[in-house]
């Protein structure tokens, strides 16, 4: 049946193109459950492009021992046989390891099968497709669902949470309401864990143009489901009140969704028991990098009257320590009946007052002048100055454990830092920093600088900083001391662009300081550079030869 090619055209030559496509079809069926010998394979390809079939469906065709079953049902899915595929993953038996599936290893595929399916829905009809023959489809969102299901329940997907928002994009973008509501409420009640991105902003935001009254309710439905987490609820109703807030104007007097929500969960407990609830949903939104929802639900706690335990202040505060990449805090999260410290430690009146000399020197930036930037300086070290923390911290540090006394240290530093460098605020600048540190060393507490620039990790900010300390006569052994225990900070404070804007006299402090380091040329290597006198830079940098790699990286990255 198979030897004489040549022949195939007048063999066929009397069937209409009808009897041809169900013939064709037959040999696909047949062959593609078969294991075909890879000598027969190109005949077979042969004939079956003469009956008319199309490139797609010939696809599936794979020769024995040389595919995967992933690639088998890939294929077939590409030749438009989703229903079929998603009858065979159902008829097959979830993998004991959560690593690995009938399919084979997940972590090795480029794409899983679902997301075969979806870049079939989404192109249209190949320009290669023989004329008569059926070409591959688009698939209905309910059968992406189907198959969805079908490959959750195998193991078969690489990120549940994600192919889930693509199943419900498909709804959306058919405005078919009844298949997201159902699919939504299915994810709820089997994979509520998967629920991330579909409660994110931009997914919220479309299924609420789509009908904003039904969404509404669904949403607070889904929400109120016991097995859908307190992380889970609060990532969802803050992404809500945001789409909400955009689009309608309600008095902020009265109680938001999270709020309500957060009653109803903590409602069965004592007191203890739901700021431990609220701690750990805090922690973990905290761990998955959603730091604004879990402000939202600190801000939804207090509203309820809880008064929140010393480690989620801390923990709120040093995921932004550790999680740099975050964007800036606004400085009205940082409210000081909201921020609770260890050893009774109040951040009033500290924490209004520099938010207050933040918005008037912001209010002033049109016309900020170097003496009302020093005048906010002088106003900020002196308020920093004045709190008991700075002050009397051998006090502070006498009445509380060694331990306790570390986190509240950690928990203090963190929020005066990150209240200066809080989204829009010119006090973060370097060169106001090292202002800073310089006003708060020459008012004698240099011991608070250096544990200041303990509880951080950017190295710019430290960089700066340490230049505040190099440029005060009395401390600047101590920050010699400091470079000389961290190299790595060596070439952050040499390329800081805070070095520029010190004078003359304390331009040559710090050189002399990196002269003690024996590198005398690293900050005179980085201010020609940024002066761009690079004739200067060019003998320097043969003084150095390797070691001056570092600076030069620093100086191109900052162009």
């Amino acid at each position: 049946m198979v030897g004489a090619a040549d022949s195939t055209a007048s063999r066929f030559a009397s069937l209409d193109d009808q009897a041809r496509r169900a013939l064709a079809n037959a040999f696909v069926t047949y062959f593609g459950r078969q294991k075909t010998p890879i000598s027969y394979l190109d005949t077979i390809k042969k004939i079956l492009r003469e009956l008319g079939l199309s490139n797609e469906s010939i696809a599936t065709l794979i020769p024995a021992g040389s595919a995967t079953k992933y690639t088998i049902l890939a294929n077939r899915i590409k030749a438009g046989e989703i229903e079929e595929v998603t009858m065979e993953l159902e008829q097959m038996h979830k993998s004991i390891s959560q690593e690995t599936s009938p399919l084979g290893h997940i972590s090795q595929q480029n794409m899983d099968l679902l997301g075969e399916a979806l870049a079939v829905s989404n192109t249209y009809a190949g320009a290669d497709a023989v004329e008569g023959v059926c070409s591959t489809p688009r698939f209905t969102p309910k059968q992406l669902e189907d198959l969805f299901w079908a490959l959750i329940n195998v193991a078969g997907i690489k990120s549940p949470a994600f192919s889930a928002t693509k199943i419900g994009e498909q709804y959306l973008n058919v405005s078919d309401m009844d298949g997201i509501v159902l699919f939504l409420n299915k994810m709820a009640d089997s994979y509520p864990q998967h629920l991330s991105i579909i409660l994110s902003r931009w997914f919220i935001n479309k299924f609420v143009q789509l009908d904003a009254v039904r969404a509404t309710r669904v949403l607070e439905e889904i929400l109120r489901k016991n097995n859908v987490t307190l992380p889970t609820m609060a990532l969802g109703a803050y992404n809500y009140e945001l789409v909400k807030a955009s689009t309608s104007k309600e008095d902020a007097s009265t109680l938001g969704l999270g709020a309500k929500l957060l009653s109803e969960r903590l409602e069965p407990f004592n007191h203890l028991r739901k700021v431990r609830n609220v701690h750990a949903a805090i922690e973990d939104l905290c761990q998955n990098h959603q730091i604004f929802a879990a402000y939202a639900l600190r801000d939804w706690a207090c509203q309820l009257g809880l008064t929140l335990l010393p480690q989620t202040t801390e923990v709120l505060l040093a995921t932004k320590v550790f999680g740099d990449s975050l964007p800036r805090i606004p400085a009205d999260l940082f409210s000081p009946d909201r921020l609770t410290l260890r050893g009774s430690i109040s951040l009033n009146p500290l924490i209004p007052r520099l938010q207050e000399i933040i918005a008037s020197l912001n209010s002033t930036v049109e016309e900020a002048t170097a003496a009302s930037v020093a005048t906010a300086v002088d106003a900020a070290a002196v308020a920093i100055a004045d709190h008991p923390f700075v002050t009397d911290t051998s006090v502070v540090a006498q009445s509380l454990r060694p331990s306790v006394f570390k986190k509240t240290q950690f928990a203090f530093w963190s929020v005066v830092h990150q209240v200066i460098d809080s989204s829009g605020s010119l006090l973060s600048s370097p060169e106001n920093l090292t202002l800073l540190a310089a006003k708060l060393i020459a008012a004698g507490h240099e011991t608070s600088v250096l544990a200041w620039i303990s509880c951080l990790l950017r190295k710019d900010a430290i960089a700066a900083l340490c230049c505040g300390g190099l440029v005060s006569p009395k401390s600047n052994a101590n920050f010699v001391e400091l470079l000389y225990r961290r190299p790595d900070l060596q070439y952050a404070v040499a390329t800081s662009p805070a070095l520029a804007s010190l004078t003359p006299e304390q331009k040559d402090m710090v050189v002399r300081a990196f002269s003690l380091l024996k590198r005398p040329h690293l900050p005179t290597l980085a201010l020609a550079l940024s002066d761009k006198t690079f004739d200067q830079a060019q003998s320097i940098i043969d003084k150095l030869g390797d070691e001056a790699i570092p600076t030069l990286a620093s100086f191109a990255n900052s162009q």
